[in-house]
């Protein structure tokens, strides 16, 4: 839905993937030189400024030198948060690889805390600037991410003069329709899946899922859906739950918080 919305807009999509995945398929994070955390053991040291290089060359590709000017928008899920976190200030930066930079107007981190180290707040770190506005969609219960460290970020941000906005999802109720958003999941199909954990217990009184329901529905359930179908539906059940996950409910604020700093 976020890239559906941002064509609609008018930008320019580039949706890259960490570079060490060409040689480590089941790599799920992307990489950048943190201070604060250790380099895997398994990859050379020579990889550390891989996947900034590749976002520059497919500037390059797409926008050509003249693009430098184009203001750029970075969105990153998760670790990917954690990425467009790091790249808000050295994309604006010269860097020992190159001397130019980019036009990086804000950033919006999804699911993740951002980087302090690049923030400026890591209490073992010099402090240093951060120039770039940045938008937090965060779950209040992410396992992953402490909603403490994150408002603590923002506050650190927000004093430091840098423009922040914060945006928490709490629990939703599952409504009957829900999983219809699914593809190849029908109205009635969505309804049953709401049936059958309404009978099973695993809705309270205000419709809120329950731990386990996921497990219960696949065991119990008589459609044989696709695993894609079956993944999609636990994240949505996730997204209930102000989990670890990506969520849409916040669409359209990203896109005014861009808009308000493009310029």
């Amino acid at each position: 839905a976020l890239l559906s919305d941002a064509v609609e807009q008018g930008y320019a999509i580039i949706c890259p993937e960490s570079t060490i995945r060409r040689h480590h398929p089941e790599w799920r994070n992307w990489v950048f030189p943190e201070p604060d955390r250790p380099w895997p053991a398994a990859f050379p040291a020579a990889w550390k400024n891989g996947d900034e290089i590749f976002i520059r060359r497919l500037h390059d590709h797409f926008f050509g030198t003249d693009g430098d000017s184009l203001p750029v928008f970075l969105v990153g899920h998760s670790s990917g948060g954690r990425f467009a976190s790091a790249m808000g200030l050295l994309l604006r930066q010269s860097r020992p690889f190159t001397k130019r930079t980019l036009n990086v107007r804000a950033v919006a981190v999804f699911a993740n805390t951002g980087s302090r180290a690049y923030f400026g707040n890591h209490p073992d770190r010099p402090h240093r600037d951060y120039p770039t506005p940045v938008l937090f969609n965060h779950a209040a219960n992410d396992p992953l991410n402490p909603v403490e460290e994150i408002e603590d970020n923002a506050r650190h941000l927000h004093l430091s003069g840098v423009p922040v906005q914060l945006n928490r999802s709490e629990r939703q109720p599952l409504r009957a329709d829900r999983m219809a958003r699914i593809v190849g999941i029908s109205y009635a199909q969505s309804r049953q899946i709401y049936r059958i954990l309404h009978q099973g217990g695993y809705l309270t009184a205000d419709r809120l899922v329950r731990a386990g329901a996921f497990d219960y529905l696949r065991a119990t359930s008589e459609y044989r859906w696709s695993r894609a179908q079956w993944r999609e539906i636990d994240r949505q059940l996730n997204v209930l739950n102000a989990g670890h996950s990506f969520m849409s409910d916040f669409n359209a604020s990203t896109f005014r918080f861009f808009a308000a700093h493009r310029d």
